[in-house]
């Protein structure tokens, strides 16, 4: 049940950062409660009730353009998970504001029935037992992101054109490099959604399927996704491969290249590995 309490999570969670509040309740029971009394800010108190969490999410996501939740690492303990989040507001005016917390999720026969938010990553593994030796037994956060599921995720988010989604994986000055394509280098967000934007809109249908990956070590990944899409007033399907060689900071991308030619790809993945792991001294 632990697994399937931290997958109710993460769907949460990127339903909390589409602003489909609905979606994030979906798992809830009606008298969840989010629990922000630890909060420092005028926002601390107790929202029990679907229509009081609503109206709460609305409230502080209503000021900023973008407000996302990176979630970093999931720990499930028992019928909980701590869940360590990078929060991202971006401002009307552009602003970008970063803030590090987390929060514990609390669960009830598979229902979720409360979030509860700390300051740090220390005080949510208090809050469910895990005392200072316990804690030295875990990996240093981030340590628990699953990257091929990530990268899977974002794909899915891809097709169905939830560009949202795909950015929380990314960090806020992360760089697509299409120049081994013969394309330009994209920097930062809006670069990377009217990239996206672009790639997308000539299709009337598209799928995609990460055929491929590998974790190379030294925050190094390579993986083959398999393109089919039909472009519009076209009655066929146009298939192609493409290979792309992402640099991880913790969990998230900071940079991904982009290749046409899969073995090309591969080698420079491998390089690029060797690379870090000799300046590295490991």
């Amino acid at each position: 049940m632990s697994q399937d309490n931290v997958e109710i999570v993460r769907r949460a969670i990127e339903a909390f950062n589409r602003r489909d509040f609905d979606a994030a309740l979906r798992d809830a029971v009606p008298d969840a409660a989010v629990d922000m009394s630890q909060s420092r800010g005028p926002d601390a108190g107790i929202y029990v009730g679907r229509d009081a969490i609503q109206r709460f999410w609305e409230d502080m996501t209503g000021p900023f353009e973008r407000h996302t939740l990176m979630a970093e690492e999931f720990i499930p303990r028992g019928e909980h998970v701590v869940v360590s989040l990078t929060a991202r507001m971006t401002g009307r005016g552009g602003i970008e504001v970063e803030a590090r917390t987390a929060t514990v999720a609390t669960f009830a026969d598979g229902r979720l029935m409360r979030w509860t938010m700390y300051q740090d990553r220390t005080e949510a593994l208090n809050a469910v037992g895990l005392d200072t030796d316990a804690q030295a037994g875990l990996p240093e956060a981030p340590a628990t992101v699953d990257r091929e599921a990530a990268i899977r995720r974002s794909v899915e988010a891809f097709v169905r054109r939830d560009f949202e989604a795909v950015l929380t994986l990314y960090l806020p000055d992360a760089a697509w490099d299409t120049s081994p394509t013969g394309g330009p280098v994209f920097e930062g967000r809006e670069a990377l959604r009217r990239l996206f934007e672009e790639w997308t809109d000539p299709y009337v249908e598209m799928e995609q399927e990460l055929e491929v990956f590998s974790d190379l070590g030294n925050g190094v990944t390579f993986g083959v996704v398999a393109q089919r899409a039909r472009l519009a007033g076209g009655e066929g399907w146009v298939s192609f491969p493409y290979a792309g060689v992402a640099v991880w900071a913790g969990g998230h991308i900071e940079q991904v290249a982009i290749y046409a030619d899969v073995a090309e790809a591969r080698a420079a993945a491998e390089r690029l590995a060797g690379e870090r792991q000799r300046s590295s001294g490991s």
